[in-house]
């Protein structure tokens, strides 16, 4: 390789922006497919907090869920992690206790399949973890 081509290397193994070849192919598939299964569950999580005010903004490679304007939880790696909360006595039946990521505080893990199964046991679940949240402080301009 020459050391022009090594210079317009990118990380991902590209060259001039190129699609990445070999395993960084493989690694970058890997992360779409989880981003786009990640996108899908928060949809379905939306859905089964209708007609509540649920809303999800994408931040730091996952999702953050608000319910009532408060920061819920969040969605990644597959997961819906749920805050805990003087609430998590009704959590523990049907959640884990989990990290979101390496170095986060626990969260609850709450199984995908509950969407599916019993939406509107998870909208009262969640509603009720939500109003247990403090109010979010009002941004300052």
């Amino acid at each position: 390789m020459s050391a022009e081509q090594d210079k317009r290397r990118g990380r991902d193994g590209a060259v001039n922006g190129g699609a990445p070849s070999g395993a960084g192919a493989a690694e970058a598939a890997a992360k779409e497919a989880s981003k786009a299964a990640d996108r899908a569950l928060v949809e379905e999580l939306l859905e089964a907090l209708e007609p509540l005010e649920a809303r999800a903004r994408a931040m730091f490679g996952a999702w953050t869920v608000y319910l009532d304007d408060k920061p819920l939880g969040i969605v990644g790696d597959g997961g819906i992690y749920i805050k805990r909360s003087s609430a998590d006595r009704l959590l523990s039946r049907l959640a884990r206790p989990a990290s979101p990521y390496p170095g986060a505080k626990e969260h609850w893990l709450l199984p995908p399949k509950l969407l599916r199964e019993s939406p509107d046991d998870v909208r009262e679940l969640l509603s009720a973890v939500a109003a247990a949240l403090p109010a979010r402080p009002k941004r300052r301009r």
